[in-house]
């Protein structure tokens, strides 16, 4: 799993710590850390009541002003997600053109800021009153309008798929093997061969491709941020609830 986990892009690489680690870390850490964890996921879940959403078809147009919210958030869970320790060694070996270091103190160190990781990403959904299944949807509407686009010629969205589909198989085995050494209630529920698949399942609008060209350059500085988010709103709005029953 280190060799993986040294290969991956940053955001990646946390997405696969959170899945692989949550369990590992229950059993060592026990009582505190899942109390403070319950408060975090709490907070989260209490946002899909506050901010109810139902997801429109995939290909309905999305509203630009709310399109602008997801923006926002997006760039402060980036923001947010880099001073996470473990990252900012990566990033710091990187700049200096090395390899990180990654062991088993720092995927227990990442796992130990989970609640407050997790309160923080509440605090940004909150700011602009989305719950994670919102902000799921606009991931999946940009997801699909960068596939559409590709599919459809469209040489500015081309190489980003390539890079954002690249990544799939490797993430979903990490997932799955994580998956073959846990309990039901300790799995992670995510396949995204059958996330790809749903993307097909209408064609995107051309408005809503034309958004998403408008911001193609924040896109295509982190393409594998697209799978951290996606991971994180499952993991946190129905893998963690589950563990902590």
């Amino acid at each position: 799993m280190k060799k993986f986990l040294i290969g991956c892009g940053i955001f990646v690489l946390v997405a696969i710590v959170i899945v692989c680690g949550c369990s590992l870390y229950m059993g060592a850490k026990g009582v505190k850390w899942m109390e403070n964890v319950q408060v975090a996921v709490e907070k989260t879940a209490a946002l899909e009541a506050d901010y109810p959403f139902t997801a429109p078809d995939l290909g309905a147009d999305v509203d630009p002003e709310r399109f602008q919210d997801y923006l926002a958030i997006r760039q402060d869970i980036i923001d947010r997600t880099l001073r996470i320790g473990l990252v900012s060694k990566i990033t710091q070996a990187q700049a200096g053109g090395g390899k990180p270091d990654v062991g088993m103190g720092d995927i227990f160190g990442l796992m130990g800021e989970l609640p407050t990781l997790i309160g923080d990403y509440e605090t940004i959904l909150r700011t602009e009153e989305m719950s994670p299944s919102e902000y799921r949807y606009c991931v999946q509407v940009v997801l699909k309008s960068i596939k559409d686009g590709s599919d459809q010629g469209e040489q500015d969205f081309q190489p980003l798929w390539t890079k954002m589909a690249g990544e799939v198989d490797s993430i979903q085995a990490a997932i799955d093997q994580h998956n073959s050494s846990q309990p039901p209630q300790q799995q992670v529920h995510i396949d995204l061969n059958e996330v790809m698949t749903r993307i097909d399942s209408s064609p995107a609008s051309a408005a809503n491709i034309e958004l998403v060209r408008q911001h193609l350059d924040t896109f295509s500085k982190s393409p594998e941020m697209i799978w951290l988010e996606i991971i994180l709103t499952t993991v946190i709005s129905e893998t963690l609830p589950q563990m902590m029953q």
